[in-house]
């Protein structure tokens, strides 16, 4: 395929980043968020992470607040009733432009099950002009300003310090982390127990230096990640536009494998990532980088913290571990 044409709508106002300054991160003053139109999809098949889906959408209201223009979708199989419907519309009211975040409900039949997750594609390729950034995650990430800002800054700094064929090839991309506990069983008679609660990369294996390797790029200040799926995903219009030369990324398709829990995952866990990202059986073959400087904003807080619980056990992550030692932030940094 060819080199994706450069047009005017292509630029957008976010970080001024110049050959001289690259790594610096020396900015101007200026929001990196200011008047960004963002359209953020997410799957959420039911009610039944709303407590995760209100932190979510809490968040995306933050950006409003921080000078964007967001635009949330939700896609969802469970009607939801006049009441939440009226509480959510109260919630998303961002302060600045005295008004409620536009947000769209996509009801979708119970039937669609798990290929819930492939209708967001569409939906963004038929708004691509109307939009500098495209994010789609499911409903128990943690999406923060920081989080969209750095990957602005990344995603440009890439292209244009790393060079045109650099950008082509690669994409900045996350760690997702829980913490290591219910808080339901914490009260004041061991309240000293926090003491012991942290962020845990569960995902990662040790030894980290195979899991988190140097990337290709000369600069050296990327790691390759080799475990790709963090339940959410960012792209601006350029490299949506990229992506669909390259793979036709507009298309949603099925993930590889048979059975319920092929080798590589659900649909869910491909329209995530691996579809994107895997380097052996995904369609684009992007290779995913986590940027050394900033890596602690490309972290993702996976709300509901019971993932770590599976590590070790019997067809779950790292089922041949002989003992459970997940890796700490500390540990991380």
């Amino acid at each position: 395929p060819g080199r994706p044409a450069s047009t005017a709508a292509d630029v957008i106002s976010t970080p001024n980043v110049s050959r001289a300054a690259c790594g610096s991160h020396d900015g101007d003053g200026i929001s990196l968020l200011a008047s960004t139109r963002i359209l953020i999809c997410i799957s959420s098949y039911d009610l039944l992470q709303l407590v995760h889906l209100e932190r979510l959408l809490d968040l995306l209201r933050d950006m409003c607040e921080a000078g964007a223009l967001p635009e949330v979708y939700i896609y969802s199989a469970e009607p939801w009733e006049r009441g939440l419907r009226e509480m959510i519309a109260d919630r998303m009211h961002c302060f600045r432009i005295r008004k409620p975040l536009p947000l769209k409900l996509i009801l979708l039949p119970k039937p669609v099950r798990l290929n819930l997750v492939n209708y967001h594609r569409s939906d963004m390729y038929a708004r691509l002009d109307e939009f500098e950034l495209f994010v789609y995650s499911e409903d128990d990430i943690a999406i923060s300003t920081s989080t969209v800002a750095a990957f602005l800054a990344e995603e440009a700094e890439l292209r244009l310090c790393e060079g045109e064929e650099a950008w082509r090839t690669h994409a900045p991309a996350f760690l997702r982390y829980e913490l290591n506990a219910s808080f339901a069983f914490l009260n004041d008679s061991n309240r000293q127990r926090m003491r012991e609660v942290t962020r845990v990369f569960w995902e990662q294996q040790r030894p980290l230096t195979a899991k988190l390797v140097p990337s290709a790029l000369p600069s050296s200040k990327y790691l390759r990640i080799t475990r790709p799926h963090t339940g959410a995903w960012m792209a601006t219009r350029r490299q949506l536009k990229w992506w669909r030369s390259l793979c036709r990324f507009d298309k949603a398709t099925r993930r590889p494998g048979r059975g319920g829990q092929p080798l590589l995952g659900t649909q869910r866990v491909w329209m995530a990532g691996l579809e994107l990202f895997h380097q052996r059986q995904g369609r684009c073959n992007i290779v995913p980088v986590l940027p050394l400087q900033a890596y602690q904003a490309f972290t993702l807080h996976h709300l509901s913290d019971k993932n770590f619980q599976r590590v070790g056990r019997k067809g779950r992550l790292f089922r041949h571990s002989a003992s459970v030692d997940l890796v700490s932030a500390l540990e991380l940094h």
